[in-house]
């Protein structure tokens, strides 16, 4: 339904509310626990994610090159291109000399 409502509106915001709504048919849920899609930039492809915890970024680090092929499955291009993984924003996780 966003989908169809984002088709009409056109332009980035469309691209973006898609991308969000792959991203929810492609991981099913499974890493809603530790991973948050923050933004998407159609211009340049890159999807931003924030991990929960340093186990969290590694996961999402191994599993980049499959969510993109995803993600771009069905689109007919290669609207996702990188995926950045911001670090947890936790204190106790960051170093500190």
């Amino acid at each position: 339904m966003l989908t169809e409502t984002a088709d009409r509106l056109g332009g980035v915001l469309a691209e973006r509310v898609k991308v969000f709504d792959q991203w929810r048919a492609v991981t099913g849920g499974s890493l809603d626990p530790g991973i948050s899609m923050v933004d998407f930039y159609p211009r340049t492809g890159e999807l931003i994610v924030q991990a929960a915890a340093q186990a969290w970024a590694t996961q999402m680090r191994q599993l980049t090159p499959l969510l993109i092929t995803r993600l771009n499955h069905g689109r007919g291009s290669h609207v996702v291109r990188t995926l950045r993984i911001l670090s947890p924003t936790n204190a106790s996780l960051r170093w500190r000399p």
